[in-house]
């Protein structure tokens, strides 16, 4: 606390001398004998020596308000709390890092980019923006996502078709291109398992559907193979106004909406920037294995985002695309709901 400004000089001058001293923060909580404008001075000096980062916290206000002006004077920042510098250092670190890392070329998949053209010039002709999911799953499939079996039935007859097709247990969802939301409205019944669940499940959904939402266009049911338990993600795109085209990833589920844990990145991603969104969330735990759970297959929500990636910078028309939930295993993933929606 009584240190002058020989005593400064010597300790900096010493730690910016040892090779395992990368950058220095310089603290003084000013005393009745502290010189602090000699100090701000010695403090500069040595920074001119160095090419070692020193950064101050020079606490107080009116004490050291001439200090931090000789600090700004030559080129030292100066934080008013601890905490301030210690996260800039580590920040400058992540930068260097950032700058330094070896960039891996872009990931090219094949994909059907025709389809997806025509499913998108089709729902721009009938004036919409919102794609059903039946619509937004063929999507996915020119880009050979790993989504579930879907057949779209328009009566009783077809769903219970579709359903033996496919196989039991199915799920059953609204098709509407005026429903964006359709657990809102009743529209989504999970776990049906024989011909007569099916139809029931149809008749209440139609029911609900009309009660709620009597003015919406109604194409028929997704008649959907239904996904096995596993861990839910979410993985979503949009394209800012600021940032341009953007992607996100999160835990699905109730995580999303308790937790909000969510990462972003930007598009188009190299498979490091993938992994690295992943790997960002806080959560990311439950992924890699707990209590003896067996990990997920990281490697198959890295190969989703960067299909998605390709998706997005493939087809401008899209704005936003969210897949919720990606339904992981320890042996690869499943899309189990998907929304795409065009720009205007």
């Amino acid at each position: 606390g009584d240190a002058r400004h020989e005593r400064y000089q010597a300790a900096l001058s010493c730690v910016l001398e040892d090779e395992k001293v990368d950058g220095v923060i310089v603290i003084l909580t000013p005393q009745a004998m502290t010189n602090i404008e000699e100090i701000a001075q010695v403090i500069v000096a040595e920074g001119k020596e160095s090419k070692k980062p020193i950064l101050c916290c020079f606490m107080g206000c009116f004490d050291v308000s001439r200090g931090i002006e000789i600090l700004g004077e030559g080129n030292i920042p100066n934080y008013q709390f601890l905490e301030s510098p210690t996260r800039v250092l580590r920040d400058m670190y992540k930068y260097k890092e950032w700058t330094h890392q070896v960039y891996s070329p872009l990931k090219k998949f094949r994909a059907d980019k025709r389809k997806s053209a025509r499913i998108i010039r089709n729902t721009k002709k009938d004036e919409r923006i919102y794609l059903p999911e039946i619509e937004s799953i063929e999507v996915l499939d020119a880009y050979e996502f790993p989504t579930l079996k879907s057949v779209l039935a328009k009566d009783v007859d077809e769903c219970i078709s579709a359903a033996n097709k496919i196989g039991y247990p199915v799920a059953m969802k609204i098709v509407s291109p005026d429903i964006i939301h359709k657990f809102e409205v009743g529209g989504v019944l999970l776990k049906l398992k024989d011909d007569s669940e099916v139809k029931r499940a149809y008749l209440k959904m139609r029911n609900n559907v009309k009660k709620l939402r009597p003015n919406a266009r109604i194409w028929g049911v997704n008649i959907q193979e239904m996904a096995k338990g596993g861990q839910e993600v979410i993985l979503g795109a949009k394209r800012d106004s600021f940032f341009g085209p953007v992607t996100m990833f999160g835990l699905g589920g109730v995580y999303v909406e308790t937790i909000k844990d969510i990462s972003f990145g930007f598009i188009p991603l190299r498979p490091a920037d993938a992994l690295k969104i992943i790997k960002s969330i806080k959560t990311f735990k439950i992924l890699s294995g707990i209590r003896g759970k067996p990990p997920y297959d990281i490697s198959a929500i890295v190969d989703c985002l960067l299909r998605l990636s390709q998706l997005i910078m493939e087809n401008e028309s899209i704005s936003e695309l969210d897949i919720n939930p990606l339904i992981v295993y320890p042996e690869g993933c499943k899309v189990a709901d998907v929304r795409i929606i065009l720009s205007e």
